[in-house]
């Protein structure tokens, strides 16, 4: 129930990177963005990885080399806010930028929100790759709130963030009976226990009520017979989330 927040890097001297309108395109050819790293390990196609940009001028960032600072601490505050104030499930995207002042480098903000480049995970616009934070005609916002997830499910970083809020309340019902006698009582008082959970988060808004929103298993379907030699207990939570309108 981590994530990392990171932002892109600034152009500079010596440094082999795109211009700002290329960015895509060269996460696109370059090994390890979309697919894994040419030696084999595993790339940075992750829901667990959000990349802020562009940098950004702020009333504290003067005194910064180059006068700019870097993106992911304002994403940090933005989606810390949002999780207090509505939720961690719920996008932040369109969320009010309280710092910005300008931007390091200036975006064609229409091309990066707008315009789709060919990667391996299909067409994508900047704004579906990468967190930008930038003007809009109610001031300064938070763009788009993305994960770097090769899976199209999990590209909104709400859906990760709703994942992890599910997580950490099963590790947090595991400790509650971690000395309980594994059998059928205790299956069906953590069958209860979760299903409880997703019904707060169905009332909440957190997952979708087109079908069925959610299932919770736990019993002799989800555990085999060293399973239960061992004292180990498994629950399946299956969910359907509420996806985020990120444009109309």
């Amino acid at each position: 129930d981590v994530q990392l927040l990171a932002s892109l890097p600034l152009l500079g001297d010596g440094r082999d990177l795109p211009a700002p309108s290329q960015w895509l395109a060269w996460m696109a050819q370059t090994p390890g963005w979309f697919t894994s790293f040419a030696d084999g390990e595993e790339g940075l196609s992750s829901d667990r990885l959000q990349l802020a940009y562009p940098w950004v001028r702020t009333a504290e960032s003067a005194d910064a080399q180059g006068g700019v600072e870097a993106p992911e601490g304002s994403l940090a505050g933005v989606l810390a806010r949002s999780a207090l104030e509505r939720g961690a499930y719920r996008s932040a995207a369109t969320r009010a930028l309280q710092r910005y002042q300008d931007s390091e480098p200036v975006l064609a903000w229409a091309q990066a929100t707008q315009q789709a480049v060919w990667t391996p995970l299909g067409s994508l616009t900047l704004a579906q790759r990468v967190c930008l934070l930038g003007p809009s005609p109610r001031g300064p916002q938070l763009l788009s709130d993305v994960s770097c997830s090769a899976d199209a499910r999990t590209r909104q970083a709400a859906v990760r963030r709703l994942i992890n809020v599910v997580i950490q309340a099963a590790r947090n019902a595991g400790d509650a009976f971690a000395f309980e006698a594994n059998g059928e009582a205790l299956w069906s008082r953590v069958r209860d226990r979760l299903a409880d959970l997703m019904r707060v988060l169905l009332s909440a808004g957190a997952l979708s009520s087109d079908g069925v929103p959610f299932v919770v298993r736990c019993g002799r379907d989800t555990m085999r017979q060293n399973d239960l030699d061992a004292g180990r207990l498994i629950a399946q939570i299956e969910l359907q989330p509420a996806q985020p309108i990120q444009r109309i």
